[in-house]
């Protein structure tokens, strides 16, 4: 989790307090410039059934075509609100954005 949020391996050891080579051989390695994060089904669902899902359209189908749309509508405190989301499935779709050049719409854009 910790190479997937961007630390590097010095960085997860002294945090950590273990070698750096228990982190190489426990991590994988990050893949650059690859789109290579896949949400959660429950990321998923949040998205396709939130509050914001209907922005992609009414069909699953459509929604599925527009999930970065409907995830760009959500601020932080909103995913959170949705059900079965914590802090872990909201990181994932926040890092899901940033890959794709998108983000979570500031508290403040309302």
């Amino acid at each position: 989790m910790l190479r997937a949020v961007g630390l590097g391996v010095r960085e997860i050891a002294e945090r950590l307090d273990i070698e750096e080579h228990d982190v190489r051989v426990f991590s994988p390695k990050p893949q650059e410039n690859v789109l290579r994060r896949r949400l959660s089904r429950r990321a998923l669902n949040a998205l396709l059934q939130g509050r914001h899902a209907s922005i992609g359209g009414r069909t699953v189908a459509k929604r599925s075509r527009h999930l970065v749309e409907i995830a760009s509508a959500y601020t932080w405190d909103e995913l959170l609100s949705e059900p079965g989301v914590g802090s872990v499935t909201a990181n994932q779709i926040r890092l899901w954005l940033e890959e794709r050049r998108s983000h979570l719409r500031n508290a403040i854009e309302q």
